[in-house]
């Protein structure tokens, strides 16, 4: 997590990256604590070599974190549609999982138990019963609707007294 370990500039599977570093303010539904700092991220922005005026794409590691060194998201970007991000709470517990290309999402309880998740079907075509493009979206082992789900989340992730 130690960006001045990180090179300023490198190769990522065949781009040419360069460091950046931002701070930025997060929109949160849970309260944050008494004089919250920005928070700060570092990723690599990259160009095709043969290609170096086309618009840059975000590849390789992701970190971001509190203004007090706490761990927030930790992820690793292959492309816009492939990219494995781990999410923690302020004690650094996992509490969501998202794999962009497999189409997993996955939220943890403050015990790291999986509570609920939205997965892409697997080898189904477009006539099989219960998928339309979709995903499959399951809460306490139960599968509910994409619609369902979400307002569930909402409800999570609401601020509690």
């Amino acid at each position: 997590m130690n960006v001045k370990n990180w090179p300023a500039k490198r190769r990522i599977e065949g781009w040419d990256c360069e460091l950046k570093t931002s701070r930025m303010y997060v929109d949160t539904v849970r309260p944050l604590p008494p004089g919250f700092n920005p928070t700060s991220s570092a990723y690599y922005d990259c160009r095709r070599w043969w290609w170096p005026w086309g618009k840059p794409q975000m590849r390789g590691p992701l970190y971001s974190w509190t203004s007090d060194g706490r761990l927030l998201e930790r992820a690793y970007n292959r492309s816009k549609s492939d990219a494995v991000i781990y999410q923690v709470d302020r004690s650094g517990r996992l509490t969501v999982f998202m794999d962009r290309k497999q189409g997993t999402t996955e939220y943890f309880d403050a015990d790291g138990v999986l509570i609920a998740g939205e997965y892409r079907p697997v080898n189904l075509d477009w006539k099989s019963e219960g998928y339309r493009g979709g995903t499959v979206s399951v809460w306490l082992g139960d599968r509910v609707s994409h619609e369902e789900f979400m307002r569930r989340v909402r409800e999570w992730n609401r601020p509690r007294d």
